[in-house]
């Protein structure tokens, strides 16, 4: 049977083969990117922050204690971190000094004890009645960072971590993507009635190290960077944003519709190229591949390796 997720959609919207390769062989590339690593490693620091340990009186009672919490979270983080032996221990360091600044800001403008609710990792799976598939019916599934209460509204909560220039610009795509849809749509299909979608995007700083400073030095610099940005204003930062999207009812029955006739086409798609997106930030995993420029078996011995399974997000 058909299985769809927010990323496969995606994917097979960009480009069919980059679809092919990664849900239908199930290749993925043997070193992860740090876009991944990042991502995955602060979601875990922020779960970690906002779950059943996290200290309930910690903000007005008992500072130490809230205190103590977050240098727990600091040294998972760098454990983590030492562990990608994949890259170069200055490379390694400099990732963890900017994931663990990120980290220690959040805590200065978030409290642990925000929501009222904080359920993390939550998945869900819908089936979804389709009359032209061979199953009458497909799967859609995936997975929220969590489900929470503030001030008493039902939200989904998801943590993005991006090195975009523009934030602005981020934001203004996140408006127009379809993972809100793709969420919003299976929870109310499930029965839990989410008001929207609350992003909490944290951005990478590109600060450069320069020639006369120590890689010790640069980090802390990174980090004081971070920690001043935290104490703005929410409009004047540049490393913490917050947007709600939300979702009409009208605007989910469109997005029904035009789910339906994407399953469609993935479940009878030819897996051509889109080259417009061979190039797109840091270019295609999958590009020599795709343009012959390797041999199929060697290649995909020497840098991809077959996932467990298609949809390795859920």
């Amino acid at each position: 049977m058909l299985v769809l997720t927010h990323s496969s959609i995606q994917t097979f919207r960009d480009c069919h083969k980059h679809y092919y390769f990664a849900y239908d062989q199930c290749l993925k590339p043997k070193k992860p990117s740090w876009a991944l690593i990042d991502g995955s490693n602060v979601h875990l620091a922020l779960e970690t922050y906002y779950g059943s340990n996290a200290p309930q009186n910690a903000v007005e009672g008992q500072p130490d204690a809230k205190e103590g919490h977050i240098n727990g979270i600091i040294t998972v983080l760098e454990t983590l971190y030492s562990k990608e032996t994949a890259f170069e221990e200055e490379e390694r360091d400099l990732h963890c000094a900017m994931a663990v600044g990120l980290f220690k800001g959040y805590a200065t403008i978030y409290p642990p004890t925000e929501f009222e609710e904080y359920i993390p990792e939550v998945k869900f799976q819908i089936d979804v009645e389709h009359p032209n598939l061979t199953d009458k019916k497909f799967v859609l599934c995936g997975k929220t960072d969590a489900k929470i209460k503030q001030n008493g509204k039902p939200y989904l909560f998801e943590t993005k971590t991006t090195s975009t220039w523009s934030v602005n610009d981020y934001l203004a795509r996140l408006e127009l993507n379809d993972q809100p849809d793709t969420y919003l749509y299976s929870f109310n299909k499930l029965g839990y009635p989410a008001l929207g979608v609350l992003y909490n995007v944290l951005i990478k700083p590109k600060h450069e190290r320069n020639r006369f400073e120590t890689s010790e030095k640069f980090h802390k610099r990174l980090q004081k960077a971070i920690m001043d940005d935290a104490k703005n204003e929410p409009e004047k930062r540049k490393y913490f944003r917050r947007e709600r999207i939300y979702r009409s009812p009208a605007e989910l029955d469109k997005w029904h519709t035009e789910l339906l006739q994407v399953a469609e086409d993935m479940g009878k798609y030819y897996p051509y190229k889109n080259p417009a997106r061979c190039a797109d930030h840091k270019g295609c995993e999958f590009r020599k591949m795709c343009e012959g420029l390797e041999n199929d078996r060697f290649y995909i011995g020497q840098t991809f390796t077959v996932k467990e399974k298609a949809h390795e997000e859920v």
